[in-house]
């Protein structure tokens, strides 16, 4: 009997809970549309950056454990970049937390510092400018790009 003939046939099926966790079937990106998606917004920096985190921080990382890259997030980080609208001249850096979740990061265009966190569940947000910083949905929080954009 092969090894695994003794697994659940639930092992194959996706979760239920999967659109109650945020993130469903219909919502999903493949690894080229976020690509392109990431690319297309936020440059050729950015989707290497990207790129890599997916190739070398998928299992445990560093000297303390961190935690590997959350799949979960890099859907939310897709689905806030299809509502996102960004400065013009913006130079975004994309970081790795030890959460295993991604963090952009730019100025906005009087030199103030701009972060976005996005988490298996929700985007949360900093603004330098006017000490703003909260949590929202990846729609909600791109409103804030939009409203950067153009002021």
């Amino acid at each position: 009997m092969p090894p695994y003939a003794e697994l659940s046939p639930d092992v194959y099926r996706l979760s239920k809970d999967l659109s109650e966790r945020g993130l469903s079937v219909g919502q999903s990106f493949d690894a080229t549309e976020q690509d392109e998606l990431v690319f297309d917004k936020l440059g050729a920096r950015v989707w290497g950056r990207l790129c890599y985190f997916r190739r070398y921080y998928s299992a445990d990382w560093g000297e303390r454990g961190n935690k590997p890259l959350s799949p979960r997030a890099i859907g939310i980080f897709c689905r806030f970049l299809e509502h996102a609208t960004f400065p013009p001249n913006m130079k975004p850096s994309l970081f790795l937390t030890s959460d295993g979740t991604l963090e952009l990061c730019f100025e906005d265009k009087n030199g103030k510092a701009v972060e976005f966190e996005f988490t298996p569940s929700e985007v949360t947000f900093f603004l330098e400018s006017n000490g703003d910083e909260g949590a929202d949905s990846p729609s909600g929080a791109a409103e804030i790009t939009k409203r950067l954009a153009t002021t």
